[in-house]
Order: structure tokens, then C-alpha cells, then sequence
């Protein structure tokens, strides 16, 4: 249990138990107070936001009735006895300066949705919770609404895997820096301006295709593409549908999706006219019989055999019959469907 008296007030006031075993030695200068341990681990308590961090641990023979002391910011310790021996060796310890951090990243030009190291130097005590978070500031720059990169939980220097965001504007000023949190400390930038390059664009445009003789009419995705861009390794363009049949005839629309190299993605969409240009075809025609004689003026009933052909299937048919004989009767209509046709007419 530990207590903070102050002469000013004369007031003792009890403070948070620290959960450190064994103290057995403690020094103190202006702002933090040091205990050693039994086993040699040296801690430091910051009384301004009453936290403990753990420092280098004493590199002499573990001792009893040893002499601890400090002067102006440095303490002190040996003597003692170690296995029934006097010990004269005498140690200084010298406290790191204020806590800082400095921050590297290994980069000068980044891509939305990749992934850097941000390392970073850590200079001081930090406690046992403290949290260093990488953070990036805006593209000139400024820091008034950091964003977080990522985080690590310790209390010494170390690396911290990060994503660049998919959504940044292209910038050529970003900055990224890494904050403590135990004590509050907000680390140095990386002191290189970095060019952040945007996720890809999507251009699509209208087209029109035509149906082949089967009925079908397909579509790639440089069709569409109307100068799409990705800023960060190969545009991959992709469409939601790339195969149209008759019965899409008409207006379609259609997305055109393009993924960068960093797997950031962008979508445009287009109107896609599916035409039908081929007329249907009559082929193979011929008449049963082909010749009538003697001319009498009296229908005769001819056999009218043909077929009939369209890539989108024939939606209507009709016949006429005429006759290159001065008309005396009258011709007729028929209406195709039942193989071969007929048609009756007069001496034709």
C-alpha cells in the first residue's frame, strides 16, 4: 500500500497499490520516484498521472542491506552483502530524458488499401497499459482530425502493421506519427511528405450490340470501358452480365466493375441496346405442281413448300399466291400451317 504525503498541507493520502513484489530499495528526484526489487527490477512512478512503468533492471548481484540514495536527478546503489560477503561496487542510474517518440515509414508514395510498417522509438517510461496508436493526417498535412492506422499494446519501441484507408483523396503532403497513451505523448512525424495515390475510377459507356444468327449477342468489358483508371498496380474490369439473348432485346443496364492491385474497387454502369438487325430468311421454295396446263380459267390446287427462318424464331406468317395470267378469278390468302402449303387458285 502506498501513501503521498504533502508538507504543504501536511496531508497524507493513500494511493493505488502498485501489484509490485518485494520492494526493497527506493530513490527519488524531482518528478518520479524509483523502487528496487528483491530480484532486481527497477520501476518508476510518475506522480502526475500516478502510473508505474517498468525501467532497466539492476545489472549487479542481487544483495541485502544494500545503499540506496539519489542526487539531483540520478540515484544511487550498492554495498550490501551477497552470501555472507561485503559488497563495495557502487552503481548510477541515470533516467532517460522526457518521454518521446520518433516515427519511420519506410515509403514515400502509398496506395489506398495497402499495407506499411510505421516503426517508431520509444524514448522514456511508458506503463504497463499503454497503448501506442499509428495515426495519419490529412493530405496537407494537418492533424486537427487524425485518422487511426493502427495500434499496439506495449510499453517499448516496436513496429505496427498498418492499412492505408480506401477512401483517401489523392494528396502529396500526408504525414503519419504514433501517440502513447500512459503518459499521454504525441510522437514526431515521420518528416517526409508522402503521396497517397486514390482508389481506381470507373468510366463506363452506352453501347449498342446486335444478335447473331443464333440469337445471341455478347459483350466484353473494354466494350464499356470509357478510360477507367487505377492509380496502384493492373485494372481488372469486370461486367455483371456479358451475354444477351433475344429476349433482352431493348435497353439493358449493365455495371462495369474495376478492381486495382490493392483489391479497391469502383463501379459505373451503362445502358446497353440489344438490336435484332437480321431479317428472317424463306429458302428452299418450290411449288407442287409447277406448271398448270392447258390455261382454263379453274382454281387447281398447287402445294406451296418452303421454309421459313429467323435467329429470334418467326412470330407471324402469310402467303399469297398470284399468277402472271390476266386475272379472270380471284386470288386468294392462305394462311401457312399445315406442311406443305396450299394455296388454290385459278389456271396459275
Amino acid at each position: 500500500m502506498d501513501w503521498e504525503f504533502d508538507p504543504a498541507t501536511n496531508v497524507w493520502t493513500k494511493k493505488p497499490n502498485p501489484g509490485i513484489a518485494g520492494i526493497a530499495y527506493t530513490f527519488s528526484n524531482a518528478t518520479k520516484g524509483y523502487a528496487l526489487t528483491t530480484n532486481n527490477n527497477l520501476w518508476e512512478y510518475d506522480p502526475s498521472n500516478d502510473t508505474w512503468a517498468r525501467r532497466a533492471d539492476f545489472p549487479g548481484p542481487v544483495r541485502n542491506e544494500g545503499t540506496a540514495f539519489s542526487i539531483g536527478d540520478n540515484g544511487y546503489f550498492g554495498f550490501g552483502i551477497t552470501d555472507r560477503e561485503l559488497k563495495n561496487d557502487f552503481w548510477e542510474y541515470i533516467p532517460p530524458s522526457a518521454n518521446s517518440i520518433t516515427t519511420k515509414v519506410v515509403a514515400d508514395s502509398l496506395c489506398s488499401g495497402s499495407t506499411v510498417e510505421v516503426s517508431f522509438t520509444a524514448n522514456g517510461a511508458f506503463g504497463t497499459g499503454n497503448i501506442f496508436t499509428a495515426e495519419m493526417s490529412d493530405s496537407a498535412g494537418n492533424w486537427s482530425l487524425p485518422k487511426i492506422l493502427g495500434r499496439d499494446s506495449s510499453a517499448i519501441s516496436g513496429v505496427i502493421p498498418v492499412t492505408i484507408p480506401g477512401n483517401l483523396s489523392y494528396g502529396q503532403a500526408y504525414r503519419i506519427r504514433v501517440a502513447a497513451s500512459s503518459p499521454a505523448v504525441t510522437g514526431s512525424d515521420n518528416g517526409v511528405n508522402l503521396v497517397v495515390n486514390p482508389a481506381p475510377v470507373a468510366r463506363a459507356k452506352d453501347r449498342t450490340i446486335y444478335l447473331d444468327k443464333r440469337g445471341i449477342a455478347r459483350l466484353r468489358p473494354e466494350d464499356l470501358d470509357d478510360g477507367s483508371l487505377a492509380y496502384c498496380g493492373v485494372l481488372k474490369p469486370a461486367l455483371d452480365d456479358t451475354i444477351f439473348y433475344c429476349r433482352e432485346i431493348g435497353l439493358n443496364t449493365v455495371k462495369l466493375t474495376v478492381t486495382d492491385g490493392n483489391g479497391n474497387i469502383a463501379t459505373d454502369t451503362a445502358e446497353v441496346t440489344v438490336v435484332d438487325s437480321m431479317k428472317p430468311v424463306i429458302r428452299d421454295a418450290f411449288v407442287l405442281p409447277n406448271t398448270l396446263w392447258p390455261p382454263d380459267n379453274k382454281f387447281r390446287k398447287v402445294a406451296v413448300i418452303y421454309r421459313a427462318d429467323d435467329n429470334c424464331c418467326i412470330a407471324s406468317k402469310s402467303l399469297s399466291v398470284t399468277s402472271n395470267e390476266p386475272s379472270r378469278g380471284k386470288t386468294r390468302l392462305v394462311r401457312p400451317g399445315r406442311p406443305p402449303s396450299v394455296a388454290e387458285g385459278g389456271n396459275r
